[in-house]
């Protein structure tokens, strides 16, 4: 908001406290949202016999969410975090794709693992 405006705010009557106390509420919101999801992230694990596909759409979900409240995380930490979620079933195929750097999106990491 420009310096102009919020003089006119202050000018005229209290709106401008009010219209800043939104924002405030809005931005903690976001804080506890982008908590929360970051939380998910981190404590996201595939265990065995679970199918693969879901787990990886929901963590794209997350990712996605993440970038929707303007915390997003780079392709490349996205693909990082995901294998780090799996079960030890996939050690070799996480070591497989660290071991040849293959420069994938999250997409056609997601194929690579169904």
């Amino acid at each position: 908001m420009s310096l102009e405006l919020q003089k006119t705010f202050l000018e005229k009557d209290t709106s401008f406290e009010i219209i800043t106390e939104i924002q405030n509420i809005f931005q903690d919101q976001a804080r506890t949202e982008r908590f929360e999801t970051h939380k998910q992230i981190l404590e996201s694990t595939l265990k065995k016999g679970e199918p693969v596909s879901p787990h990886v759409f929901k963590m794209i979900g997350l990712f996605e969410n993440m970038g929707r409240l303007d915390a997003g995380y780079s392709t490349e930490m996205a693909i990082d975090i995901i294998p780090h979620s799996l079960h030890s079933g996939y050690d070799r195929f996480k070591m497989n794709y660290n071991m040849h750097s293959m420069e994938k999106t999250i997409t056609e990491f997601h194929g690579m693992l169904t």
